[in-house]
């Protein structure tokens, strides 16, 4: 009877893409000479290098500062004139993010959560200010633990919440390119919206898992499959993409 590794899954799915974009996979002995390898620009350029229709657009929720340990700001800048939409709910940090990317045309903001709402949620964060900021969350728990604070000394506030669907319906959101979630907690509630509530199927989907429970992450990758996606484990994020058709 084969049982269930998700080790040797996780293993050969990193193997066959690293193969894909002319890498190989070996053994190193020495970890301290080592350095993870960032293979979203890759899988993005080649994304980019293979796709037939112009233009480049994409949707970021939990974009914070939009420079503070952000995977797309990077991008952006490397591949140029790209067009999208950037999710926040903390208003201090959406001030920053609009300040940031002021410079770019062609991105509008959105200060609100992702909920499976529309209405109002409330979001936990540091009252301390400065660098303790990047993390808030609507998951208390999740606030706490990850500012290892105290939940009873968290600062809370209202936000905006809306539903993905009503998200893309606003800003006439039609087809995606690249598809990030870092929502510190509710990223399993972004990706069940997404595959499940809606009818867009982006060409890259990069979220954060590390925070899912393992229900949830196998639902994730269920879901993903189910939609014809191949997935790689990337430290604590996982990359969905389509196979190519050769």
């Amino acid at each position: 009877m084969n049982t269930f590794n998700p080790k040797t899954i996780a293993k050969r799915t990193i193997i066959s893409f690293l193969a894909h974009y002319g890498y190989e996979f070996v053994r190193i002995k020495d970890r301290a000479e080592t350095r993870a390898i960032d293979v979203l620009p890759l899988i993005v350029q080649d994304y980019i290098q293979h796709k037939t229709s112009p233009g480049f657009f994409f949707v970021q929720i939990g974009a914070n500062d939009g420079k503070r340990c952000d995977p797309v700001v990077p991008l952006v800048e490397k591949f140029g004139n790209w067009k999208g939409v950037l999710v926040e709910p903390n208003p201090r940090e959406f001030a920053a993010l609009k300040k940031n990317y002021a410079a770019r045309a062609g991105l509008e903001f959105e200060c609100a959560a992702i909920m499976d709402f529309d209405g109002r949620a409330t979001l936990y964060s540091s009252n301390a200010g400065g660098e303790e900021t990047i993390l808030a969350s609507t998951d208390k728990n999740v606030a706490s633990i990850g500012l290892s604070k105290s939940a009873n000394t968290l600062g809370q506030f209202e936000v905006d919440a809306v539903r993905l669907e009503t998200l893309f319906a606003k800003h006439h959101i039609e087809n995606i390119d690249l598809f990030v979630t870092d929502t510190e907690g509710n990223d399993y509630g972004v990706m069940r919206q997404l595959l499940n509530g809606t009818k867009i199927r982006p060409g890259i989907i990069f979220f954060e898992h590390i925070i899912m429970d393992k229900l949830q992450y196998a639902e994730c990758l269920r879901m993903l499959g189910q939609n014809g996606y191949e997935t790689l484990l990337a430290n604590n994020d996982t990359i969905a993409t389509k196979p190519r058709v050769s």
